[in-house]
């Protein structure tokens, strides 16, 4: 409100009743009963007392008294499809007035909401173990208990440590032998990849491989590179020349 001196507050009226003032134009009414109507209306005063007409009323009506919380979440399932990510599923509550949404808890601790009946979890590292529950909640803030757990393990990423000390030595005109120190990795090492001449010719389990693929008085040039069961690949080794005999 304006006045010609100035406002110093607000009175405010529900059905009829003041029940409070306020020196700002705005009051929250926190003693209400669920399920019921209340009209209000405010007026203004001044310093010495000067009160406004009342204003128009504003009806509103609180949430029915719903304190039944809905059925657990159940059939929850949680999918790896990346390095970082994991889809979770789960078979919809019911509820006696309808379900809002969803809480999803990683490790106990609550990182989503969801509407519908499923949920992506981006925010997750790398070969990583986590383990999910979902709750479901109403319109009045009655939340269900947990749901089962289900857990996932997000993708290997990282990919082995390149082959080293590459070795090569041409055992007759048409095979060369290849040795070269083993990779680790943060997983497992699946295998290696040969290159002759930045070609692939080959794969082995081992550290080692035999080319019999070579003719006489030629020389190659050798690459290794390590890869895991996730297809993570290292970058190629060193290359080592190799000449056959003649």
């Amino acid at each position: 409100s304006t006045d010609n001196t100035t406002v110093n507050g607000y009175k405010i009226y529900r059905n009829g009743t003041q029940i409070a003032t306020s020196i700002a134009p705005s009051y929250s009414d926190t003693t209400c009963a669920a399920g019921t109507s209340y009209s209000y209306t405010v007026a203004a005063y001044d310093s010495v007392g000067n009160t406004s007409a009342q204003s128009a009323a504003a009806n509103v009506s609180t949430p029915g008294g719903d304190t039944q919380a809905p059925t657990v979440p159940t059939n929850l399932a949680a999918t790896a499809v990346s390095g970082t990510t994991i889809n979770l599923t789960w078979t919809a509550s019911t509820d006696n007035v309808g379900v809002t949404g969803y809480k999803i808890y990683r490790g106990g601790t609550q990182i989503g909401t969801s509407a519908t009946t499923s949920y992506s979890d981006t925010t997750c590292s790398s070969y990583t173990t986590y383990t999910y529950t979902v709750a479901a909640y109403d319109a009045a803030g009655n939340t269900s208990a947990q749901s089962s757990s289900a857990s996932a393990t997000t993708w290997d990423t990282t990919a082995p440590s390149v082959p080293t000390n590459l070795a090569g030595n041409a055992i007759s005109a048409t095979q060369v032998n290849l040795t070269w120190t083993a990779s680790t990795d943060n997983v497992g090492v699946t295998g290696y990849k040969i290159f002759r001449g930045g070609t692939q010719i080959g794969t082995s389990a081992t550290a080692s491989y035999s080319d019999t693929t070579c003719s006489s008085g030629q020389t190659y040039s050798y690459q290794v590179s390590a890869y895991d069961a996730r297809s993570n690949e290292s970058a190629k080794c060193t290359a080592v020349n190799v000449t056959t005999p003649d």
